[in-house]
Order: C-alpha cells, then structure tokens, then sequence
C-alpha cells in the first residue's frame, strides 16, 4: 500500500467511499424544496405521468411540450411508485447517480494512473461543490455524468478483462444519455470517439489485471503497444458489440418518439429538435465566449485549478503516460471545446468535465505528495501548507465580519453563507498545522493525515450548507406557507384550480410550478377568475384582483374560495 493511497484499510474502498460522500448528499435531499427551474418543472411531469398512466406525453399546467425528452421524469415517476410524491423521490435518481459516479471515478482513475490516484480522484469529485449542488437536483445533469462515466468504465474494463462484449456497455449508455439529455448528448459522444477508436476499435492482446503491478505492466505494456499500432488494425467485433450497444440503448427514446408522434403528429418531433437549434441562438446571461474559463474554477473551486497543474502533468511528465490518453486528455478537452463553440453557455453543461478534473486535481496532489516522500527536506507541501493557510485567514475574516455585519451584505441567509465560509475556513488552518508538527510523524503518516485535512473543511462546509438548506431548499418560505394547518386541511381535501394569465414574471411562474407540486389534488389550470365554478376553491397568481374569501397568501398568490 502507497502512502499515495492515503492508507486505504482492509474495508472494501467502495464502502468507505459511499461513506463518505453519503452524508454530503443526504443533508440536502430530505424532502427540502424544490428548485422551481429546472427542478420543479421534472418533478411535475413525472406526477402527471403517474396521476394519468400517460407514459408519452410531457404535461404541465393543462398543456404539453415535448422540448426535451423523457428519461429523467420516468426515472422520477418510478421513484414516485415505490417511495411516494414527495421532494426526496424526486432527488433520488440524482443522489444516486452521485454516488455511483463517485465510485466509478475511483475505479477509472485506478485504471489509469493508479490506486492512489483513484482514490484521490473520487474524494475530490465527490466534494467539488457544483458537483454536490446538482447531487441534491432531480435534473437530468447528474444522471447524465454518470451514464458518461459508464461507458468510459465499460470501455476500460473491456480492454482490462478481454471482454470486448463489454463494449455493448458503452454504446447503451450512450443511448440511455439520448433519453435523458437529448441531442445534448452528442457533444459527449463526438468527444467520446477518439478515445473509443482508440481504446476500443484497434486490436490489442488484453492482459487480465488482477492486482496493483499486473495494473501498471498493462498501462505500460499497452502504451508501448499502441505507440507503433497500425491503423488498419480494426476490431470489427467490438465495432459491432458498440453498434449493437447503442441501438438497443436507443430503443426507449425511439419508442417515445414513435409513440409520441402517432399520438400528437409530427410537432413533438420537431418542437424537440428546434429547441437545439434555439438553445444555440441564445445567449444565457450575456455570458460571452469566456464564460467557462473562469465558470468551472469557480463553481469547481478549488480544483479547478488544481486540476490545470495536473493536466499539464499528465501531458508533459513521462511518469503519467496511459495508453488511454484519448481517454484521459483527449475526451475532457474536446468536449471542452465543444461546449465553448456551442452559443448557449450554463453553468451546469461543465458537470461531465468535472470527474476528469478530479482525476487530474489528484495527479497534482499526489506529485506534490511524492516529492515529500522522496526527501523529507522538500518544502513543497510547506509552500502549499502555507498558500491554504492564508487563503483560510482571509475566508476567516470575511466570515467573521459577515456575522458581525460590517460587511453590508443584505440576505436572508447570511448567517448560514458566514457560518460555511468559517468552517471551510477553520478546516484549511490543520494543513500547515500539521506541517509545522510533521515531525511527530513518519512521512506516510503526514502525508495522509495532510490529505484527510484539505479534504476535511470542504466535506463539512458542503454538509452544513445541506443542512442550512442554502443547498437543497430552496423555497423555504413557499413550503412554510403550504405546510401550515390552515392551508393543510383545505388542501388535503379539496381539488384545488390555478388562476394564472398566459404570461407572468419569472418568480411568479416559479412559484406557479412549486405550489402544483405542492398540491395534492389538482383542478383546472384557468386564466380568469371568472372561469372557476361556484363554491371552487384556487391559486390566483399576484395581481389578480378578487373579492372572494382568502385563506392564505404566500408569496403574492392567494388560495381562495370562489364565490359564484
């Protein structure tokens, strides 16, 4: 065992793993409040398709729209089924697909470049924090990053095990991610096939891998390979185990595209491809071509720019040569590329970048590692100890001038942002500490002791901002109003309409999607009040002047009682 490997025991490192980033998840997914876009807008359709056994159609608000496809909404209608209508279903897929990217990171990273740096790799994405933000989201992204992530494992091990018929693998995942994210998928899939011709299409003798050095001999063994490999070499079998892969895992979308236009015509079909070609006409926020360039630093801070020293390592250094390098490099910068030539810019597109710059954020700390293993002299980690210790000072003090209001700052959860910012901050003062005292230990005792303490105060800021709900509630004070006994017992017991006009501002539409999630039982989606029958109770949006008898009013919208 490498100190690199930060002392893994004899527990299986996919438990400790779970272990690990199952409480991160956990504090943001029990039933808190719904994101309204895009969270709340799934969450709906899956209750229709529940409510209605309509397993075609994508409704909300008595309309239908076929913008996108259907694969995380079913995924939240199954979650429904078994576990009830509620915030937390409707979290799960996503939670899920967090856990088990975090998992097949280590395993990825391991095959690549090694234990340690497997290990590394998936602690680090499982607290990058846009990361963690989208693990408590029922979005499709999270979901779609792992079905990614499933198919450059497959292809791996395919290699790994001499199984070419795991290849099938990789062309249904691909398949599934159309299902999930659409034609947003083929930006993904584009990158993907260098690596896959590569990886997957060129004959090559697999070595079976059964321990850590058979592991390096196959990386080394395959590099030298493939460095002299004749191009005309194709594997037509493992072509066809992907070909073969990919149309049975397109079968699903096929079949709700099938189904969808013999019910509606034509228009579900090209109302879903038009909305590629809008998306590509806009430009979200006046982001403007540089957005990703500091976007992914800072909603992936700090490894974002860990992870640069790590590219570069793996790029120029001989010692992190990989006969998977298309894998490795080539996949994460042309899918880079590719989200900056496409014109609509989101914070959110990034989330298949991030595991790669985990997996590169752990080469740079393990370099750093070793040069201290080889000379305890080095004052490398010292500097770095050093950098951290004063970027804590100054979170420190922000933090506390935050509590104290000196800072003029008006929110609402200001005290919940101040207390984050003093725990990250707390916990990035232990790695010079421990540097200071590194004597008292041997040098794989502080090498993995100095690990755990970078990792220790982001894993507890991101849990307590689960916790506070700064992550994962979002509508605090919708979900306030609707839980009150007062409104409880009308909604518990009476269909309830919508009063809406055709166009609303944006938080008022909002709103419009968390209080039908929100409701049990659901009424007519109406424009006017004049529209409601007698005795009828409702949700008017604000502004809607009416005489009749109001129970509540949360957020500007008031149920009331229809008159006649």
């Amino acid at each position: 065992m490498t100190p690199s490997s930060m002392k893994l025991s004899a527990i299986n490192p996919y438990l400790l793993l779970v272990l690990w980033a199952l409480p991160i998840v956990l504090s943001q997914t029990i039933n808190q409040s719904l994101m309204a876009h895009d969270e709340g807008y799934y969450a709906i359709q899956a209750r229709y398709i529940l409510e209605t056994g309509d397993w075609i159609t994508l409704q909300w608000g008595g309309g239908i729209s076929f913008d996108r496809t259907i694969g995380i909404q079913w995924l939240i209608a199954l979650c429904y089924t078994f576990f009830g209508v509620h915030e937390t279903s409707v979290r799960l897929p996503s939670m899920l697909a967090y856990l088990a990217s975090t998992l097949l990171t280590f395993r990825m990273g391991e095959i690549l470049l090694g234990l340690g740096i497997g290990w590394l790799g998936a602690i680090i994405f499982s607290i990058t924090p846009i990361v963690v933000q989208y693990a408590g989201l029922g979005t499709q992204d999270m979901v779609l990053v792992m079905l990614e992530l499933l198919a450059a494992w497959s292809l791996l091990e395919s290699r790994i095990q001499g199984r070419r018929s795991l290849l099938f693998l990789t062309g249904v995942m691909f398949g599934w991610g159309f299902l999930i994210k659409g034609f947003m998928i083929i930006p993904a899939t584009i990158a993907f096939l260098p690596a896959l011709w590569v990886g997957g299409f060129i004959n090559s003798n697999a070595i079976e891998v059964t321990d850590e050095s058979r592991l390096a001999q196959f990386r080394l063994t395959q590099f030298e390979k493939w460095s002299s490999i004749k191009w005309s070499s194709i594997d037509w079998i493992a072509m066809l185990w992907v070909g073969l892969g990919g149309m049975i895992g397109l079968l699903p979308a096929i079949g709700w595209l099938w189904a969808a236009t013999q019910q509606y015509g034509w228009g579900a079909l090209q109302t879903l491809v038009g909305k590629v070609f809008f998306l590509n006409q806009q430009e979200f926020h006046s982001v403007g071509p540089l957005y990703y360039f500091w976007n992914i630093p800072v909603n992936a801070f700090p490894w974002g720019i860990i992870g640069l020293i790590g590219l570069a390592l793996c790029i120029w250094n001989p010692r992190y040569k990989t006969s998977y390098r298309w894998l490795l490099l080539g996949y994460p910068i042309l899918l880079f590329t590719e989200l900056n030539i496409f014109r609509t810019k989101t914070a959110y597109y990034p989330l298949q970048l991030l595991p790669w710059i985990a997996i590169w954020s752990a080469v740079a700390l393990s370099h750093c590692s070793e040069y201290y293993l080889k000379d305890r002299r080095s004052q490398l980690l010292g500097q770095l100890s050093l950098g951290i210790f004063g970027l804590a000072l100054i979170l420190l003090t922000a933090g506390i001038l935050l509590f104290l209001k000196v800072i003029p700052v008006e929110l609402d959860v200001i005290r919940s942002v101040a207390t984050v910012i003093t725990i990250l901050s707390i916990g990035w003062l232990i790695p010079l500490i421990l540097w200071l005292t590194r004597s008292g230990f041997s040098q794989s005792e502080f090498i993995s002791r100095w690990l755990w303490s970078i990792f220790l105060g982001p894993w507890l800021a991101l849990t307590f901002m689960g916790l506070s709900g700064l992550w994962g509630d979002y509508a605090v004070s919708l979900n306030n109003g609707v839980e009150s006994p007062t409104v409880q017992a009308i909604l518990s017991n009476e269909t309830i309409n919508f009063i809406a006009p055709p166009s609303q501002d944006v938080d008022p539409q909002k709103d419009y999607i968390l209080f039908i999630f929100k409701t049990p039982h659901l009424g007519q989606h109406l424009t006017s009040i004049e529209q409601l029958p007698a005795r009828s109770y409702a949700w008017i949006a604000p502004k809607i002047p009416t005489s009749d008898r109001t129970f509540a009013t949360i957020r500007g919208w008031r149920l009331i009682q229809h008159e006649g």
